[in-house]
Formats: C-alpha cells, structure tokens, sequence
C-alpha cells in the first residue's frame, strides 16, 4: 500500500508522515513536494520506506504522475490547491484525505465518488470533534444524556502565509456573514488558561457536526488567541486581504517567541454531573498531523463505511481517537469531574 502525501514538508505534512511512520512502520510513504527540503532527506535517510517525489499541484501533469504512483492520496498542502475537477479524478481512481479548509466540501455530493473521502481531518475541527464525541459517549455509558458541550482553543505557533490567507479568508466571510458571534469580544480570563484571551465562538456546520449527530441544543466552540480583538483588526484591514494575512503572520511569530503549544478544554454537562478534559501538546501542526495519521491508518485497518463525510462522522471515529491519545502527542492529560467554570472558583477559593 502507497500512502501518497502532497505538502510533505509543510507543517502538517511533515508530522504526518512522522506519525504515521511510528503507526505504520511498514507502509510505504511518498511525500510529494515542489523542492527538495532537507527534512525530506533526513526523511529519507530515516525511514527505508519513504520516497520523495516532485509535485507541484498547479501543473495537472505532476498531479497525474504522482497519482499513478500511489494507492491513496493525503493532501497536506491546502484545500485550495486541488481545484473540483482534479479531486473528482483523484477519487475515480483512489480514497482521498483531505487535512483541512472543511466548510470548502460542504456542498459536495456525496453520492459522487467511487472511493472514500475524509475531510476536516485536522486539530479543529477534526481532532476537537473526536474529542467532544468520546466525552460525550462517557457519559452515554453511565446512561446519563448529555445537556449542553462546550469546548475551547487557544493555538501558540507561526503559521505559513499560505495558513495566514485561508485565515484571512475564512475570517472575513465569517464575519462578512455573520457566522462568528456578532457581540464584541473583550479579553477574559479563562480557567485553566493563563494569561487573558480573546474568544471568538463559531457557529458552522463543522462544529456542529457533533451536536447534530447527538441532538445537543446547547453548545459552544471557542477559538482563543492573544492578540487582540480579531472585529476591530479585521474593520482595520477591511478590503486589504494582504494586510490581514501579513498581519496574521506576524501575530502568531510574536505569540510563538517564547514557546509555541495548542491548549484545548472541554467540558459535557448532563443532568447529573460535569465533566472537563484539558489537552496540551507541542502545536497544532502537530496534532493535526497525528490525527491525519490516525485517520490513514485506520481506513487501511478497518475501511469506511460512508463515501464522504467529516472526521466527527466517520465510523472508526472512536479508534481514530484512541490512536491519537495513546500515540504521546500530549504532555498534558487532565480530567476532572466538574465544569470548567466550577474548577475556576475552586482555583480562586471561592465557596
């Protein structure tokens, strides 16, 4: 079997193909990039398995070459690189993961491929849904319903420019129509959380996707950043898409000087009791690579039974899970059985 991985020696492709390397050690890897980096010749050099080969996703040609290579397609590199028409021929021939962007394959039929299609295979909402599902199917286990979910993120790492303007775009049109929540968000402290943050609550079908799938009517799904309120500096840079994403990029440097980590915690309420997980690994590069891994490893093992659909919908979810947790992406593994909001009065000493 030939796992063939676009955007090898990006961020997420590169702890992709590490994870999947220490999942799979035995599956033969074919890391598709532009140039020749030197990670992709220590890769090289490391695992026997793994071979480099040139691919530029503008030229159909090297799209073609490298599919002819390989049994399944991982495409690391962006949601946008693979336009409508290449994926389709991707998928006539071979299953196809895609990493992220998930809202861009919403409106795909999903009686149109032969083969199957994961997508939104990343930290958010990827990961965050796994997450969400297994603490919700806890309390499902001790036959409790659960009431409301809440879950929220703060990333500390520098991101690509190509990361930088799909943030720019995804934003704007967020906030363009009205997805993000339309209050004004000021700095709070968080339990749990260090310094102040900034939430910004999303409301698209990817986060939901679980809610759907459990009937929740209450839930909450926060992305947290340090660096101001994203409303006033998306009104800054209204109309100036290259501002916006220089200014991301330049942000995520300033936040990641000291040190760079993904903190989530999440939290089930039923009618009975709380609970909250709070995660903490090394980036969310890496974490999305590591759940990339896990999703590729376990359609080899045990298949897929829908065409297309999400990561949170995909029938090995729970296994895709486990994998991610038992594989020692993170260094902080925490669960108390309360909400978060009780866990920040206990920290305070309030009764």
């Amino acid at each position: 079997m030939r796992i063939g991985i676009s955007g090898a020696s990006g961020k997420i492709g590169s702890y992709t193909c590490q994870y999947l390397s220490q999942f799979m050690p035995d599956v033969e890897i074919i890391g598709g990039t532009r140039n020749k980096s030197q990670f992709i010749k220590e890769l090289e050099k490391k695992n026997s398995n793994f071979t480099w080969r040139q691919l530029d996703l503008k030229v159909d040609k090297s799209i073609f070459d490298f599919i002819d290579e390989i049994d399944i397609f991982v495409n690391a590199s962006g949601a946008q690189n693979l336009s409508r028409s290449i994926r389709k021929i991707i998928l006539d021939k071979m299953p196809l993961i895609e990493v992220g962007y998930e809202s861009y394959f919403d409106s795909l039929n999903r009686e149109e491929a032969p083969n199957t299609f994961l997508y939104g295979v990343g930290m958010a909402p990827g990961f965050t849904g796994l997450l969400s599902r297994a603490m919700i199917d806890c309390f499902e286990k001790k036959n409790e319903n659960v009431k409301a979910r809440k879950l929220w993120y703060l990333v500390r790492e520098s991101i690509s420019r190509s990361a930088a303007e799909d943030m720019a775009d995804l934003f704007a049109s967020k906030v363009t129509t009205n997805h993000i929540a339309s209050l004004e968000n000021n700095a709070v402290s968080l339990p749990l959380f260090n310094n102040l943050v900034y939430p910004f609550q999303y409301y698209d079908a990817e986060a939901t996707a679980v809610d759907e799938i459990y009937n929740i009517n209450s839930s909450e799904t926060y992305m947290l950043r340090e660096d101001g309120d994203l409303y006033n500096i998306a009104a800054r840079y209204a109309g100036d898409k290259n501002g916006l994403t220089n200014y991301f990029i330049k942000a995520s440097e300033a936040t990641a000087a000291d040190s760079q980590f993904v903190r989530m915690a999440a939290e089930v309420i039923s009618e009975h009791s709380s609970m909250t997980i709070v995660l903490e690994g090394p980036s969310q590069s890496a974490l999305s690579g590591c759940t990339c891994a896990a999703t590729i490893a376990n359609l080899l093992k045990n298949g897929c039974k829908s065409r297309i659909e999400r990561l949170v919908e995909c029938s090995n979810w729970k296994e895709i899970y486990e994998q991610v947790i038992s594989s020692g992406v993170f260094y902080v593994n925490e669960t108390y059985n309360q909400s978060m909001m009780d866990l920040g009065i206990e920290e305070s000493g309030e009764l």
